[in-house]
C-alpha cells in the first residue's frame, strides 16, 4: 500500500509557501492577513477557542486547512500571551493525535519521515510474561535506541512494554507507543514554529 499524507489533517506538514503557488493570479500570506477574508476569520476564531478552552474543529473540516493553520500560528506567534502559546501546542497536538490513531502503518512511516524520524517496520509477535498469564505482543515499528531515549522520559508509563534488539541496539514499538513519539515530536515542532525567527513565514 502506498502512504498518502493528508495535508488536511497534517497542515503543519506542507510547507506555507507550497501551499501558496496552488492559487493563479499570485496569493501572498501578506494578503491574507490584511483583508477580510475567510482564511482570516476562521484563524482569528480558532485561536480565541483555544484560548477560551473552546471545542477546536479539526482542520480537515476547513475549506483551506493549510492557510489557516499558518494564519493562527502567525496570530499565536504574534501574541504576548505565553499561556496561548502554550495551549495552542497542547489543543493542535491532541487534534493530530486523534488523526494519527486511525492512519494506516505506511502513512505513519511517511508522517514520522516528514517529521524526520527514522521509524523502522517490523513484523515481530514476542510473548511477554505478566504474572501468572503470557501475552503475544505484536511490534509493527522499530527505532533506533539512542532516537528512542530522547522521548524516553515522555513515554515512561509504558516502559514495562518495551523489547529491545542488542543485537541492532533497537527498541520495537507498539503503534500506540510510535503514535506518542509522533505526537511529542508535532509539540516540539509547533513550539519550534512559534519561537523561531519571524522571517521563517514568507508573506510574498
Amino acid at each position: 500500500m502506498v502512504a498518502i499524507i493528508d495535508f488536511r489533517k497534517y497542515p503543519f506538514l506542507k510547507p506555507l509557501e507550497e501551499e501558496l503557488k496552488k492559487y493563479k493570479g499570485g496569493l501572498s500570506f501578506e494578503k491574507i492577513l490584511t483583508s477580510d477574508n475567510y482564511i482570516l476569520q476562521e484563524a482569528k476564531k480558532r485561536v480565541v477557542a483555544i484560548n477560551t478552552d473552546a471545542e477546536l474543529t479539526p482542520y480537515y473540516r476547513l475549506i483551506e486547512p493549510v492557510l489557516v493553520f499558518y494564519t493562527a500560528l502567525y496570530l499565536v506567534k504574534l501574541s504576548q500571551n505565553e499561556l496561548l502559546k502554550i495551549k495552542f501546542v497542547k489543543k493542535e497536538a491532541e487534534l493530530f493525535r486523534n488523526s494519527l490513531d486511525s492512519e494506516n502503518e505506511e502513512n505513519l512511516l511517511a508522517i514520522a519521515h516528514d517529521l524526520g524520524i527514522h521509524i523502522l517496520p517490523e513484523n515481530a509477535m514476542i510473548e511477554r510474561k505478566v504474572g501468572r498469564k503470557t501475552f503475544a505482543i505484536q511490534y509493527r515499528f522499530s527505532i533506533t535506541i539512542d532516537k528512542f531515549l530522547k522521548y524516553l522520559i515522555s513515554i515512561e508509563d509504558k516502559l514495562d512494554s518495551l523489547i529491545t534488539d542488542p543485537d541492532h541496539i533497537k527498541v520495537f514499538l507498539t503503534k500506540p507507543m510510535l503514535v506518542d513519539i509522533l505526537t511529542i515530536r508535532i509539540k516540539e515542532l509547533l513550539y519550534e514554529m512559534i519561537y523561531k525567527a519571524d522571517k521563517s513565514i514568507n508573506m510574498r
